[in-house]
């Protein structure tokens, strides 16, 4: 039993010296894995980057374009606000019979004198809509009150 026993402690251990002999092995493909995942890392930043840069150029050309379509109409509002308007031509009316049409007297605008309202007659006007509005609220919440209590008398 006793020469079991080494054989069965044999078996059961594992043999390490693979790993001990090939360390350098093991630490080159370990740096090899780390540096493939830090290459991947970065390449998918870099993508990203990429895509967000082409996004906001896409953006900035779009923006270009509705500036110049801008410009464009404000040149043509200017022209439009800065061309003389031309003045209507006069149209001359036969009548018949020898009709003679009486001149009308026009009073130029300048002339015309506008005299200020006293603020006394302002808050007078305001006070009367103002009365106004509430007499016709206040009949209306009678109205309302009213009613229900005629709708129960007449149901009697």
């Amino acid at each position: 039993m006793s020469e079991l026993c080494p054989q069965i402690s044999k078996i059961f251990q594992p043999d390490f010296s693979f790993i001990k002999s090939n360390k350098d092995m093991i630490r080159i493909i370990i740096e090899v894995i780390v540096f493939i995942g830090i290459c991947y890392y970065f390449n998918s930043k870099n993508t990203k980057t990429l895509k967000h840069i082409e996004d906001l150029s896409q953006r900035i050309e779009e923006q270009e374009d509705e500036n110049e379509k801008m410009k464009n109409t404000i040149a043509e509002l200017t022209k439009i606000v800065n061309t003389p308007k031309p003045k209507p031509t006069p149209v001359k009316v036969q009548f018949e019979n020898n009709f003679k049409p009486t001149p009308v007297k026009h009073t130029p605008i300048e002339s015309i004198s506008v005299k200020p309202v006293p603020e006394l007659l302002i808050e007078e006007v305001i006070d009367e809509v103002i009365e106004y509005d509430l007499d016709n609220e206040l009949k209306i919440e009678l109205d309302d009150l009213i009613e229900p209590i005629k709708s129960s008398h007449d149901l009697d």
